[in-house]
């Protein structure tokens, strides 16, 4: 890339894909013209200079503060000039009011009276009302909140202190110990951090959406995934909403259903947010993503007189799960859905509307939900086999069984049974399954004991006291720890 001439210097090439120009000190803020191709950044962005060392291009990338070296923060995308070029502040004053979008921001708790803004450990390039607290992270202040002026736009200093790496070397990881995804029994009724209820939610209620939103539990969005149902963001054309309504769509290979949770407070130019759940649920019609009922060895339309003869059912999602279509080729703008405010009707008032594609990345999955565990036990599924999509009712993520079923029984045959015939000459038993309501998972067990780590460079310890160490005859301590009078120090004094 050709540099133009510039007497004061303030544009630099970099690389031929990356220049820096109009360095811009004007009193309020520090800040330079990147031009990179594709960079992606939205205003908000916080992001590092990637120098290439780690194997990736050498270019401007979203800063993250899940370790120390993603955490590393240049400055903050003030402006997007376009999809190749950018404008960085690297200091001073930013209109930060449009960062508080809660759908479409990069501060997703929307707008709080906070003081300072962390840099995210869960998302790449997003910042965090709430300084990070998990061992490895690093704790990294971005911008300090300033005033607001009468217009109400809302202004901060970046300021890009220096992090603080938390847990230090003291930071183990849990993870190979405890890995997402284990289910553990629990007396309380309030989980730990890192624990959630499996409640078919997850997420603690009160909140628009349902389950664990994927950005900031990336682990259980790749081990678990939308096994259990999940939540999306879609973008629409109706801006008056029921929660509990039902949105059912044709994708082209199968017709879906799902149930609004929760509508966004920042619905504008006519479009409306909302959150809508997909799940286990036999009540609600025309889910395609999930098998209902399935019979466990079905005993098909055999009967005695006008009882049918019930059992034990279960339920499970299919290999390939969709989700609601925001645009076609037909229609690259958007996709129609149906509306039924009632969500168990099928052919009464309905109403059709528009899911429209979104560029912010944000429409579209938004959380995984976890299994639910109300009146269920866990029973370990079998192998993985060719049929196990219609066939096998014990295979991983089944939810099945039956609490009660009745039962019919008449002599005949030299003994008691069930009848599933109208003729008592002809009359057999059956089998009949009575497995209690189940959830089917994969059972682990630990192979190998755990791993050592060095935890700490220095050990303070108060009131230390050593008892019954070891003494040659004239009772003198070998091979033991300490105190030294004349600098109060603790040393480890060895047999002379």
């Amino acid at each position: 890339m050709a540099v133009v001439s510039n007497p004061d210097n303030s544009s630099s090439s970099l690389n031929p894909s990356v220049c820096i120009s109009g360095a811009d000190a004007v009193g309020s803020k520090l800040a330079v013209i990147i031009s990179q191709t594709g960079h992606g950044f939205t205003a908000g962005s916080v992001v590092r200079w990637n120098s290439g060392v780690n194997g990736e291009t050498a270019e401007y990338v979203s800063s993250q503060a899940n370790n120390a070296y993603n955490a590393e923060v240049s400055g903050v995308v003030s402006e997007v000039i376009g999809a190749n070029a950018f404008q960085l502040t690297l200091a001073g004053t930013v209109n930060m009011t449009n960062w508080f979008h809660n759908t479409t921001g990069v501060i997703p708790a929307g707008i709080k009276n906070d003081d300072v803004y962390f840099l995210s450990g869960y998302t790449a390039g997003w910042m965090d009302n709430v300084r990070p607290s998990t061992n490895g992270w690093v704790a990294k202040p971005v911008i300090t909140r300033l005033a607001e002026d009468s217009q109400g736009n809302i202004f901060g200093s970046v300021t890009n202190y220096v992090g603080s790496l938390l847990g230090g070397n003291i930071a183990v990881s849990l993870n190979n110990l405890i890995p997402v995804g284990t289910v553990q029994s629990y007396l309380g009724t309030n989980p730990p951090d890192g624990w959630s209820l499996c409640d078919g939610d997850g997420s603690g209620g009160g909140k628009d959406w349902k389950g664990l939103p994927i950005t900031s539990y990336p682990d259980y969005k790749n081990e678990v995934g939308m096994r259990y149902g999940w939540c999306e963001a879609l973008k629409t054309d109706q801006t008056s909403w029921v929660i509990g309504s039902r949105i059912e769509q044709n994708t082209g290979t199968r017709v879906i259903s799902g149930i609004v949770t929760g509508v966004s407070a920042d619905g504008d130019n006519g479009y409306q947010w909302i959150y809508v759940k997909q799940e286990y649920n036999n009540k609600i019609p025309n889910n395609g993503n999930f098998v209902i009922n399935k019979e466990i060895d079905p005993i098909g339309g055999n009967m005695r007189g006008s009882e049918p003869l019930e059992g034990a059912t279960y339920d499970y999602t299919k290999n390939v799960l969709e989700n609601f279509i925001h645009s076609t080729d037909a229609s690259p703008a958007s996709a129609s859905a149906t509306y039924y405010e009632d969500p168990y009707d099928i052919e009464g008032a309905s109403n059709t509307f528009n899911i429209y594609k979104e560029g912010s990345g944000v429409a579209g999955l938004f959380s995984c939900l976890v299994p639910n565990m109300y009146g269920r036990f866990l029973m370990g599924a079998d192998a993985s086999n060719e049929n196990a999509n219609d066939e096998d009712s014990n295979e991983l993520n089944r939810v099945g069984g039956i609490e009660s079923f009745p039962l019919n029984f008449e002599q005949g045959l030299g003994g008691n049974g069930i009848f599933v015939a109208d003729d008592e000459a002809t009359a057999k038993m059956v089998r009949q399954y009575v497995l209690p309501p189940h959830l089917t998972v994969n059972w682990i067990v630990r192979n190998s004991p755990n791993s050592y780590a060095a935890l700490i460079d220095t050990l303070e310890i108060r009131n230390l006291r050593l008892t019954n160490l070891p003494t040659d005859v004239s009772s003198e301590p070998q091979w033991t720890v300490y105190r030294e009078t004349e600098d109060n120090t603790i040393k480890i004094k060895a047999e002379e």
